[in-house]
């Protein structure tokens, strides 16, 4: 979701001038969910995340303090996930590991 919003904000940027707002992004998650079924079964909060760190990361760097958001890469051995708290099935397995669930993985 990190990259498919970073190239609709980058194509909007360019159109427009401005990029894609909270409101926006918001509307267009919908959208992907009604044509692509698959987007149903994660978590709507890891969703949402992804485009709220997007927007963190513009905001980053139009203040100066980073360089502009680059695609994430697959091979990049740092992947990660957000959850959210009160999930209580994901449980600690070692320092740097977290056992999912069955229909998580």
């Amino acid at each position: 979701m990190y990259n498919h919003f970073l190239s609709e904000w980058n194509q909007a940027y360019e159109t427009t001038g401005v990029g894609l707002s909270d409101n926006e992004c918001s509307k267009r998650l919908t959208a992907l969910k009604q044509t692509l079924p698959w987007l149903k079964a994660p978590d709507s909060t890891a969703l949402q995340n992804a485009w709220q760190q997007l927007a963190e990361a513009f905001d980053r760097f139009f203040d100066g303090t980073a360089n502009a958001p680059r695609f994430k890469s697959k091979k990049h051995l740092n992947q990660s996930v957000h959850r959210p708290v009160q999930l209580p099935f994901l449980r600690a397995a070692h320092a740097h590991h977290c056992k999912l669930p069955h229909n998580m993985v």
